[in-house]
């Protein structure tokens, strides 16, 4: 990345950097989808934060939404503000990231990539209560 290769000498803060801005670790800039990779580019040109909360933005009348919205607060995603609330920016993290199945907002996604997305969450719950 060019735009950032005058910032950063050290690949280990250029890194930790990417990740305070996309809200997670990131291991590898060749792991980043093409929209994390443009929302970098964004905020590094005009100063800008992304707002991945957009990702999570649902249909209340969609079961298949308030579905992944129970399954977020079942993980503990839970808004510090109103925790009866899911937390709209770490959902939007999730979802655009490439550990979700589907990187794409939450209302553009056809019925069958959420129920993707559904499955995903649920893998993740089971894995969460094994423990």
């Amino acid at each position: 990345m060019t735009i950032v290769s005058q910032k950063y000498s050290d690949r280990n803060a250029r890194l930790t950097d990417f990740g305070k801005i996309l809200g997670y670790k990131v291991i590898s800039t060749t792991d980043l989808t093409e929209i994390e990779l443009s929302e970098l580019i964004h905020c590094y040109t005009t100063g800008e934060l992304p707002n991945p909360s957009i990702y999570a933005y649902f249909e209340k009348e969609n079961p298949q939404h308030t579905k992944v919205l129970s399954l977020a607060l079942q993980l503990g995603w839970r808004s510090e503000s109103n925790p009866k609330y899911a937390n709209l920016h770490i959902l939007g993290c999730w979802l655009k990231s490439f550990r979700s199945p589907v990187t794409k907002p939450l209302k553009t996604m056809k019925p069958q990539e959420v129920s993707k997305v559904i499955f995903a969450l649920e893998q993740m719950v089971i894995k969460k209560f094994r423990r």
